[in-house]
């Protein structure tokens, strides 16, 4: 009787490497649920508005061009502001 290899090390590192990875983005997203005062999940869902709004408003120049380019830098820098001086306050 011919004994069989033992299986491949990496595949087995790799597969344990995606589970844990997923277990632990799990794991972090229940803590931040349980753990996270709601003031501050407030704050944070502000800011990630605010990152949203910068990002479309630069997809929007890209799509459609830049001839009111004042307008577009008063609104991106608008966003950023406010993401930082929000982000500021928090610490």
């Amino acid at each position: 009787a011919k004994p069989t290899p033992p299986p491949s090390k990496k595949s087995t590192v790799t597969s344990s490497k995606k589970e844990g990875f997923s277990e632990l983005v799990s794991k972090g997203f229940e803590n931040y649920q349980n753990e996270t005062p709601q003031l501050l999940k407030i704050l944070d869902s502000y800011l990630v508005f605010c990152v949203l709004t910068g990002v479309l408003q630069f997809l929007y120049m890209i799509i459609v061009g830049t001839y009111p380019y004042n307008a577009f830098l008063a609104g991106f820098i608008c966003s950023v502001g406010s993401f930082v001086l929000t982000g500021e306050n928090i610490f």
